[in-house]
């Protein structure tokens, strides 16, 4: 099954997922929440920040290879950003490099 062809969902949730490659979202662009819990991927692709309507990024308890805070960062639309428990080394770099949205701010 795909959810490449899902172009109109507005909600993700995807639980205890091992995903290689994320980018299929890219098409999404209704797209207002997107949660990953307990996944394992590579990496936040950069056309995350290319989904206008994005409010809602859940990553809590995920095994990232790859920092997400540049791309995460660049999402200027994000509401909410949920990144709890999460079995990779990013926790501390989320301090040091993670700078607010402006629509935060």
């Amino acid at each position: 099954m795909s959810l490449k062809p899902l172009t109109n969902l507005r909600c993700i949730l995807l639980s205890k997922w091992d995903l290689v490659d994320i980018s299929f979202v890219g098409d999404m662009k209704k797209l207002e929440s997107l949660t990953l819990c307990d996944c394992s991927f590579l990496e936040l692709p950069d056309v995350l920040t290319q989904l206008t309507n994005l409010r809602l990024l859940d990553l809590s308890e995920c095994d990232m290879k790859m920092n997400p805070f540049e791309v995460i960062g660049r999402h200027t639309q994000l509401e909410e950003l949920y990144f709890a428990d999460c079995r990779s080394k990013w926790e501390v770099e989320f301090l040091k490099e993670f700078s607010v949205p402006q629509v935060l701010q």
